[in-house]
C-alpha cells in the first residue's frame, strides 16, 4: 500500500466518522433532537431520514460499499 492510498483511506474514514457520529448523536438523543427540529419547523419524518442518511451514507463511504453513491448523498445533504 502506497502512502497516497493510506492518506486517501484515512481521509475517507475521518470524513465518514463525522457523519456517523452525528447520526448516532441524533439517534441516541432522539427526543431532544425532535424538539430542536420541531422548533425549526422540521417534522419527525425528516429527522428520521436525516439519521438514516448520516448513518447509512457515512458507513457506505467508510466501508467502501457504494462509496460514490454515499458520498453524493452526503454532499447533497451538506448543501
Amino acid at each position: 500500500m502506497h502512502a497516497r492510498d493510506v492518506v486517501l483511506l484515512a481521509g475517507r474514514l475521518l470524513l465518514s466518522l463525522i457523519f456517523v457520529h452525528e447520526g448516532l448523536q441524533l439517534a441516541t438523543h432522539f427526543e431532544g433532537a425532535q424538539k430542536a427540529m420541531a422548533a425549526l419547523g422540521v417534522g419527525t419524518p425528516l429527522l428520521i431520514a436525516t439519521i438514516a442518511l448520516q448513518l447509512g451514507a457515512g458507513l457506505s463511504v467508510a466501508l467502501g460499499i457504494l462509496a460514490r453513491l454515499g458520498a453524493i448523498g452526503l454532499g447533497l445533504f451538506c448543501l
